[in-house]
């Protein structure tokens, strides 16, 4: 803990914690405590839903945001209120079988993604856009995926090209069905791609 709020958190559903609800506190004092919140955890959390972020009253409470990992949280269909964490470096999400998106089509004020260096996605099979729109990505390095199978579009486009050293790693098959603004930008990114078998 940090003075007036929390640094890390990791809420995860097992014996020793029961009910979700009993400890997963989303009240507007508790969310106003989360603007120190530097690392969020949620796992195996299979009562928690999308909808929750509709009953943020303070959207500044992610400013503070930077890693967040998301692990076999099966009913989750998106992670839109991460439009409200515009720090946010790192973010892996594993395991989400209804997962769909990850953000959606929320108009904001903020540009998400804009610090992330590591985008990680890992057994989604349902994941078939991480976004809407192509995104300023200036500081992403690496991009893994793997096990999302209906995933044809990545937010990138010539524009973003421009991020030097990017990685790109995924299987052969999936990269082959990219879908692409245009050839320019399928060509600007192929030399980031690597295989994983």
């Amino acid at each position: 803990m940090v003075a007036g709020g929390v640094s890390s958190m990791c809420t995860r559903k097992g014996e020793d914690y029961g009910n979700p609800s009993r400890y997963l506190d989303l009240s507007p004092v508790a969310m106003a405590n989360m603007k120190h919140l530097d690392t969020l955890q949620i796992k195996r959390m299979v009562d928690v839903y999308s909808t929750w972020i509709t009953r943020l009253e303070n959207p500044t409470c992610f400013l503070g945001l930077q890693f967040v990992e998301v692990v076999d949280c099966t009913n989750l269909k998106n992670l839109e209120w991460l439009v409200f964490a515009p720090n946010l470096i790192h973010l892996h999400v594993y395991g989400c079988s209804k997962m769909t998106r990850i953000l959606g089509l929320n108009r904001t004020e903020t540009t998400p993604f804009a610090k992330l260096t590591v985008l990680r996605l890992s057994k989604l099979p349902h994941l078939w856009r991480i976004c809407e729109n192509p995104l300023p990505v200036p500081f992403l390095k690496k991009i893994l995926i793997s096990g999302c199978p209906v995933l044809t579009r990545l937010p990138l486009n010539s524009s973003s090209a421009q991020t030097s050293n990017l990685i790109i790693e995924g299987e052969e098959k999936w990269w082959n069905g990219l879908e692409w603004e245009d050839q320019a930008a399928r060509n600007a990114f192929l030399p980031c791609f690597r295989s994983c078998k």
